[in-house]
């Protein structure tokens, strides 16, 4: 028997729902979540676009086994595979179209030794995708400033930044491509 939706829940699925949008998701896309948590964009992907697959990490166990728990039917047809793992030290054989991370802070902070990880499991003409709900006291702006001189300095190309808006929760998104 299902449980039912909290508002968090609902929160939740409100705040990925612009993500999800925004990556435009086409059937054959191999995407790789960074920092899953507990699986709710995994879930929204698997339902969005039945012919993705997607694998999504994060260092916390709780969290993967939250995720592997909400996503059991896709995990099990193996359209979606869930590791506890850090990005640093993770070792895959596949490249992903894109990558994309929900409020993982180490990319605006210093994430040199990530990026290089990202970029060898970026696949060619791949994108990645970092999105932001900026933390009290910081403006969107200043988040994208941190996040371009950051990307750029690891040698991506911005290719976009902009602003998304949904449920009054205002998220930057960041896209980059290898260079």
């Amino acid at each position: 028997m299902a449980k039912p939706t909290t508002g968090w829940q609902a929160a939740g699925r409100d705040r990925f729902r612009p993500v999800i949008e925004t990556m435009g998701l086409s059937p054959g896309d191999r995407l790789l979540e960074i920092g899953c948590g507990n699986g709710v964009s995994v879930e929204m992907i698997c339902k969005a676009c039945p012919a993705a697959n997607i694998t999504a990490i994060d260092r916390s166990t709780k969290m993967t086994e939250r995720a592997v728990e909400r996503n059991r039917a896709h995990v099990e047809t193996g359209r979606a595979r869930i590791l506890t793992a850090p990005l640093v030290g993770l070792r895959l054989e596949e490249r992903f179209g894109k990558i994309f991370a929900v409020n993982v802070n180490v990319f605006w902070m210093k994430p040199a030794r990530e990026l290089e990880v990202v970029r060898r499991l970026l696949a060619p003409r791949g994108t990645l995708y970092l999105f932001y709900q900026p933390p009290a006291g910081s403006s969107v702006i200043e988040l994208q400033k941190k996040l371009r001189r950051n990307l750029e300095a690891a040698r991506f190309s911005v290719a976009g930044e902009h602003e998304i808006s949904a449920s009054a929760i205002v998220t930057s998104c960041t896209q980059a491509k290898a260079g």
